[in-house]
């Protein structure tokens, strides 16, 4: 990735299409789309039936609410600057507003919330140690001596991620910064 950077690979990005942004962009679009739904399904496997109609209510309320202030940009109900700061930052306007409504109706049907640890630390125990892995792990090993083939071996999928990630950055930054 440094490689990448010092060389001014980024100007590379000049030559891709229009067509591959979408590409990308849909791809996007589909991984939390797809993950939105999975999340409304397990709740109607994993909870009871109120717990469930009340996640499918938080859902369909913060994207209701999000495309609502979406579209006050398009009326005259408050100020042009108003509406601008309300239509653009309308996401997380409603998941801030969505999140607070669950939190205060958090004692009347149980819902998954996301879990958060008590303290800042690396979540994997060692099971010889039964403590917290260290911060910083060596390359070579933990316990005992990373085979050094092994280290070579890994350039394979590592060159595969940092194509991956070149993209990933590359292309997200083209697609958020086109004028609408």
């Amino acid at each position: 990735t440094v490689i990448l950077a010092l060389t001014d690979c980024c100007a590379a990005m000049s030559h891709f299409t229009r067509f591959v942004e979408d590409i990308f962009a849909l791809l996007i679009s589909v991984i939390f789309i797809v993950g939105a739904f999975r999340s409304l399904v397990e709740a109607f496997n994993d909870l009871s039936k109120a717990a469930a109609f009340k996640t499918v209510l938080l859902c369909l309320g913060t994207y209701a609410f999000t495309r609502f202030l979406q579209s006050l940009r398009r009326s005259r109900v408050a100020t042009k600057g108003l509406r601008d700061i309300l239509s653009n930052f309308s996401v997380a306007i409603s998941i801030l507003t969505f999140s607070g409504l669950a939190a205060i109706w958090k004692d009347e049907v149980k819902i998954d919330f996301l879990t958060v640890a008590n303290e800042f630390r690396p979540t994997w125990d060692d099971p010889e140690t039964m403590s917290a892995r260290p911060w910083f792990i060596s390359p070579f090993g933990m316990n005992k001596d990373f085979p050094v083939w092994a280290i070579f071996l890994m350039a394979v999928p590592a060159l595969g991620l940092t194509v991956l990630g070149y993209l990933d950055q590359n292309l997200t930054t083209i697609i958020v910064n086109r004028p609408a």
